[in-house]
């Protein structure tokens, strides 16, 4: 909580981002995805935001995850028995069409469909460029429910795959 309340006043007071926008950003950095939305020019503000991504990654990367990968359980226990990878392939097209209709929605110009799919998985790889990021109040408001369950459903899928066990919790704790 502290790690929050300290990121939102920092970016909200001393940055003058907007709320949405400031949320948004700070979900990118517990997710390690680098849409390139904020930028600073303070040399206290570059401190700051180095030790808080450093804070962002050593715990409420963590919890996060772990609330992520409650759903993905609770996605599991409701899908009949197809295995680790079958059940985790299942879970990450869910949730990437999911993420590719949430880019579309958001997303103007020609090549929406190509973009919404190129957006969705370079999010899921936390590689994010820049190029394709949420622009609208909306999209961004709801990125700590998108970008979070994108990486994690991702990460699951490729543990799967790699034979590794997913280790999904059946009830929250």
């Amino acid at each position: 909580i502290y790690w929050w309340v300290m990121g939102l006043l920092t970016l909200t007071i001393d940055q003058k981002l907007p709320f949405v926008d400031a949320l948004h950003t700070m979900v990118q950095q517990v997710t390690s995805i680098g849409y390139g939305t904020s930028s600073q020019d303070d040399e206290g503000i570059k401190i700051f935001h180095a030790l808080h991504g450093v804070l962002s990654q050593m715990s409420v990367n963590k919890a996060t995850a772990d609330v992520f990968d409650w759903a993905l359980g609770v996605m599991d226990s409701a899908m009949p028995d197809i295995g680790e990878v079958g059940k985790a392939s299942v879970a990450f097209v869910v949730v990437l069409a999911v993420t590719v209709a949430w880019f579309a929605l958001d997303l103007e110009g020609s090549s929406v469909f190509a973009d919404s799919v190129y957006g969705s998985l370079i999010t899921a790889t936390t590689i994010g460029y820049g190029d394709v990021t949420p622009n609208s109040t909306w999209a961004k408001a709801i990125t700590p429910l998108t970008l979070p369950f994108i990486v994690e459903a991702f990460g699951k899928w490729k543990q799967a795959v790699a034979g590794e066990p997913r280790d999904l919790p059946k009830a929250f704790s």
